[in-house]
């Protein structure tokens, strides 16, 4: 029955839907391809809002395996933090800021770091700490390298966020216009 899902979920992959793909590779109970399934599509499930999808992708994963890759970790705080639960959020980045910096080059590491203070940010926001908010998405900023479009997008709208909150307006504009421009790119 596994090798039967195996080869319906590379099927359905093969045929450009990775939604009823992903559904067998968790029915085969194979994890090696949700991993390759999630980062090949989870962001555009994020994305799309198939929530739902995503968080059974995450939960048929071991806890090591999501904060052993950066990119599992953010599709998992970015979960987390979509249904505004900032306690799962933080404990997902601490588990993998235990495991991250030895796995990965000093470079990918302060690149994850701004990522994962982009999102920081969204949580600070979130819940109403503004100067925690700025605080975090200015330290995104300053490391995320310029191809990094989603966290740098983020980082600039929280920033136009608190901007607007401590009454900066022409700066908050400036910064949601950077955002925009940003994202039509």
């Amino acid at each position: 029955e596994q090798s039967l899902h195996q080869i319906a979920s590379d099927a359905w992959m093969a045929l450009g839907f990775p939604h009823e793909s992903v559904q067998h590779a968790i029915a085969a109970n194979d994890s090696e391809r949700i991993i390759a399934l999630l980062l090949r599509e989870g962001w555009l499930f994020y994305q799309q809002g198939q929530l739902r999808i995503l968080q059974q992708c995450l939960d048929a994963l071991t806890p090591e395996q999501i904060a052993n890759n950066a990119e599992l970790t953010l599709l998992q705080a970015w979960t987390a933090q979509s249904q505004f639960d900032a306690t799962r959020v933080e404990s997902y980045l601490q588990a993998a800021e235990q495991v991250l910096p030895e796995r990965l080059s000093a470079e990918q590491w302060q690149v994850t770091q701004a990522e994962f203070d982009a999102l920081r940010s969204q949580v600070a926001i979130n819940q109403g700490r503004i100067d925690d908010a700025k605080c975090f998405a200015q330290q995104a900023l300053a490391q995320l390298p310029e191809d990094k479009h989603r966290a740098r997008i983020k980082a600039l709208t929280i920033l136009g966020e608190t901007g607007f909150c401590h009454g900066q307006l022409t700066e908050a504009k400036s910064r949601m216009e950077e955002a925009e421009q940003l994202a039509r790119n």
